[in-house]
């Protein structure tokens, strides 16, 4: 059904790869040259031709060259982090079957350094910051120990918690993010995001009563924070009491719903799953025919984004209103191709006058890309996993 689409955004990319390929410009998978090798992961199973595992190889290497070149990117820690990420992929979809440790430790002080300077900004954030750091080291469980520096992570977030109720039933937690003071609710930078965090730091197996005495108050506050009715029943952050009128994977109601109802079952808790369930129940409702709110096809903020998280739901809890919803933002994600553009017709709305966003895995067509050929393959959303969305 997609298959012109596919294509299209295959041959921008071929012609436009040295966008994210030249000196300078991030090299992880979410904004940089690894989005391209996680393009051609699914282009390879999409097409059946080996010849594209060549390409995977060919991106991969570039990202190790930039790592050693003069490096201009974001920060080079977090693509090192995304770098070790995409090599366990690999690993696990068994394209690489030597031992990769040598290559991660050569990170590793790197992100150790990095996590002493967010603690020092008091920076807690998933996406960029205290927690990223921690996701990094549960990967990097696999190869060595980790114990001392999620001690050291957890003890961060127990010094950040802030208890709501003397009795100490409900904490939120109170941080710095982009230079300000942050008490979203949400998944993307908030305190759904360090609760998410510290689930997969329990289900793991480590400090598990530690995080147990965090997760449980945390969720008391965010379920204390929840309205009866509304586009979302949270706001976006525990001063206003509005709420945004959408929902994506970084901000509203779907990452909410996603993470309760692995709380609930994670920590055997039925409660949790079944007000994560009515939360998504509810946003799958959430529908934007005339494009107000949703402004284009992308990962993170857009369409192909929430089809893929409800897609995903489906394989949890199989409803009606899950199968429509994908559906409907599926549909909603291959009509944005019509621009006049050398994007394959696409063209992302936040930052759109940087070209590396018009390529990249999270904001631009290789995201767009891998969905529609997921979708076409009928395969679970498993690329989620370098969006934070772990539980696949």
């Amino acid at each position: 059904m997609y298959n012109t689409q596919i294509s299209d955004i295959e041959q921008s990319l071929s012609h436009n790869q040295q966008i994210l390929d030249k000196k300078g410009v991030n090299l992880g998978v979410t904004g940089g040259t690894l989005g391209l090798s996680l393009f051609y992961y699914y282009y390879y199973l999409y097409t059946k031709n080996n010849e594209h595992i060549d390409t995977i190889m060919h991106h991969l290497n570039k990202a190790f060259e930039g790592v050693s070149s003069d490096y201009k990117g974001y920060f080079i820690a977090l693509d090192m982090m995304e770098i070790v990420q995409f090599l366990y992929f690999l690993k696990d979809k068994e394209l690489i079957d030597e031992d990769i440790n040598d290559y991660c430790e050569g990170f590793d002080d790197w992100i150790y350094k990095f996590l002493e300077l967010k603690i020092e900004e008091k920076e807690m954030d998933p996406y960029g910051g205290i927690i990223k750091v921690g996701t990094y080291f549960l990967e990097r469980s696999r190869d060595i120990e980790i114990n001392d520096v999620l001690d050291r992570i957890i003890s961060v977030i127990e010094e950040f918690s802030v208890k709501e109720k003397d009795d100490g039933n409900e904490i939120s937690f109170q941080y710095n993010f982009l230079d300000k003071t942050c008490r979203e609710l949400g998944k993307g930078h908030g305190i759904t995001g360090i609760i998410y965090f510290l689930l997969r730091v329990y289900k793991q197996g480590f400090f598990q009563e530690r995080c147990k005495e965090l997760i449980i108050p945390a969720i008391n506050f965010l379920l204390k924070n929840k309205k009866s009715n509304g586009v979302n029943l949270f706001s976006s952050d525990i001063e206003n009491t509005s709420s945004y009128e959408y929902s994506n994977i970084s901000y509203g109601d779907i990452g909410i719903g996603y993470t309760l109802y692995h709380a609930g079952k994670i920590l055997e808790n039925e409660l949790y799953s079944k007000e994560g369930i009515e939360i998504m129940l509810n946003i799958s409702q959430f529908r934007d025919d005339t494009n107000k709110k949703i402004f284009d096809a992308n990962l993170i903020y857009g369409a192909a984004g929430i089809y893929s998280v409800f897609k995903l739901f489906e394989q949890y809890y199989p409803h009606e209103s899950f199968t429509k919803a994908s559906k409907y933002w599926l549909d909603k994600a291959t009509s944005f191709n019509t621009n006049n553009t050398k994007w394959a017709g696409f063209k992302t709305f936040y930052n759109g006058e940087q070209e590396e966003l018009q390529l990249c895995f999270d904001q631009g067509i290789c995201g767009i890309g891998i969905t529609l050929m997921c979708s076409e393959l009928n395969i679970s959303p498993d690329y989620l996993h370098f969006l934070n969305y772990n539980f696949t």
